[in-house]
């Protein structure tokens, strides 16, 4: 799908997210990207998401180009919280 849809910056706001639960935590990064799927692929890289949809299983978070902190220095498990 990328090589079909023009170039565009995809910009993901998670200063706060909220769990299917309702539980809500702050988070406080802003994510950006040209590759939508890899976009996908860091936050659920920076937020331990364990059950990963199978589109995104295939991207290998090595292969992203990360520009700026660690994944690991952002890295927060919103599944162990508000449970």
């Amino acid at each position: 799908m990328p090589g079909v849809l023009p170039n565009f910056l995809t910009i993901a706001d998670g200063q706060t997210i909220q769990k299917t639960t309702g539980f809500t935590a702050f988070l406080g990064v802003i994510l950006a990207s040209f590759n939508p799927f890899n976009l996908d692929r860091a936050f659920a890289e920076i937020t331990m998401v364990s059950n990963l949809p199978g589109y995104l299983k295939k991207i290998k978070i090595e292969d992203i180009p990360i520009v700026g902190r660690k994944v690991e220095e952002v890295q927060y498990s919103i599944e162990k919280l508000g449970v």
